[in-house]
């Protein structure tokens, strides 16, 4: 007994210290600059994909129209005439296009973008921004000043899941927590297609053909950015904010969704997912266990997971009394979501179902 006991103790050291470590290094304490005081105002076409009517979502377009740069555009694309958004376009006074460009194996939102484009190819800087974020007035500007430097392709930032419902609405915002995380380092950070900025050339011909037989907006872009060896600028400044009353089914479906999305990119996110989420879960499951039997050092060993759990607290927008639970349950549902992911074939986005095997 006091072999095993030693043998566990050992293993929760290690797992508790690489907690920690995985957490700091992810930090990338250096923070960008961009020019700040050089005059940036390039003309700007803000991409509007729109299907169906999102929670709060003509304030989510009033506060994308009303913003302090003012050398920019805004197309908002639809399926079809008779989509339920195009009555708030009309109310907050956004103009709109009809989506009419062809492409194989791609999803709604890539045919929406891709259809901009080649419309209106004149422009050399492209914004894709999401109806569902709500903005701050200088998140244009803010956004599209990296791209001055033409070392970076893609300029992106991570939003900041608000609750205005219950438990899993919360829940959500500290389940988005672990993307902005991944964004805070040069090694594990994404495009985000909510909230994205690209030049035009980044997209040149057989590029946008790529483009445009793709599932996901944005693992497409990253994909080309890569290839051409450029850099991907994260914007913490420009933040959105997501307002979500979302219920468990409506949280399953949506997070299952992009967990496949990101597996379905690349095959390490879900083995690195599961090593990591699974020894995080391992300690939790074995410190309580000590501790119900007497063991109360054991406790020690989940200062890591006390730390991240505070950390995630203090950057919520919304304080919840419950931040310990959430955060504690967090380790065991994204295990349930990779493994959810991993088994997916299909997906079902805004109403229709596409293919994982596609390109993406």
């Amino acid at each position: 007994m006091n072999y095993i006991l030693l043998i566990l103790i050992i293993l929760d050291i290690f797992i508790s210290l690489g907690l920690l470590i995985i957490k700091i290094g992810r930090i990338d304490y250096k923070k960008d600059k961009y020019n700040e005081n050089d005059i940036f105002s390039p003309e700007v076409l803000i991409i509007l994909p729109v299907k169906g009517k999102d929670f709060e979502m003509s304030y989510n377009l009033k506060s994308l129209k009303e913003q302090s740069y003012s050398n920019f555009r805004i197309i908002a694309v639809a399926d079809d005439e008779n989509d339920e958004s195009l009555n708030i376009l009309k109310e907050v006074g956004i103009e709109y296009i009809i989506s009419d460009a062809r492409c194989t194996h791609c999803s709604g939102k890539v045919r929406a973008i891709y259809s901009a484009i080649v419309r209106y190819r004149n422009f050399q800087y492209y914004v894709i921004a999401d109806s569902d974020i709500r903005v701050e007035r200088d998140w244009l500007e803010k956004i599209i000043r990296p791209l001055s430097k033409k070392d970076i392709g893609l300029s992106t930032t991570f939003p900041k899941f608000y609750p205005d419902g219950g438990f899993w609405s919360i829940f959500k915002m500290y389940w988005g927590m672990i993307g902005e995380s991944m964004m805070e380092s040069n090694i594990t950070r994404f495009a985000w297609g909510g909230s994205l900025a690209f030049r035009s050339d980044l997209l040149e011909d057989e590029d946008l053909k790529e483009f445009s037989s793709s599932i996901s907006d944005d693992i497409s872009l990253l994909n080309i950015c890569r290839r051409k060896g450029l850099k991907v600028a994260y914007v913490k400044d420009a933040r959105v904010l997501i307002h979500s009353n979302d219920n468990f089914k409506i949280f399953l479906e949506w997070s299952n969704r992009q967990t496949a999305l990101s597996i379905s990119s690349s095959s390490r996110i879900f083995l690195f997912g599961m090593i990591y989420y699974i020894l995080a879960s391992f300690l939790i499951i074995s410190v309580i266990a000590m501790t119900v039997l007497g063991h109360y050092l054991f406790l020690l060993l989940l200062i890591p997971v006390f730390y991240i759990s505070y950390f995630n607290y203090r950057n919520a927008p919304v304080k919840s009394r419950l931040f310990i639970i959430h955060n504690f349950l967090l380790y065991f549902f994204y295990i349930y979501n990779l493994i959810s992911g991993k088994l997916k074939k299909n997906i079902t986005w805004r109403g229709k179902i596409y293919n994982l095997k596609s390109k993406v």
